[in-house]
């Protein structure tokens, strides 16, 4: 997750800027199907959020087809239509 920013003064929350950062890395190439991403934990002390920004984030793009969550693994980028 290089150059993410996160403005909180902004109306929009924080989760949702981090979903569509990760989203538009997706877009652009930046993983490939089935790549790990980085933990909810890691990506919370790296982006200085908490781990609930972190994962709401993830499950926001779950919804929207982007990642999947494997349990006991973490989260992948799975390409689907909707992203």
């Amino acid at each position: 997750m290089n150059a993410v920013r996160l403005d909180s003064n902004s109306e929009i929350p924080l989760y949702e800027q981090l979903a569509e950062q990760i989203r538009s890395a997706i877009k652009k190439d930046k993983y490939g199907d089935l790549s790990p991403l980085p933990s909810p934990k890691h990506l919370s002390r790296t982006l200085m959020v908490s781990k609930v920004t972190a994962y709401r984030a993830y499950w926001h793009l779950a919804k929207l087809g982007c990642v999947e969550w494997i349990k006991g693994k973490g989260f992948f980028v799975t390409m689907k239509k909707g992203c």
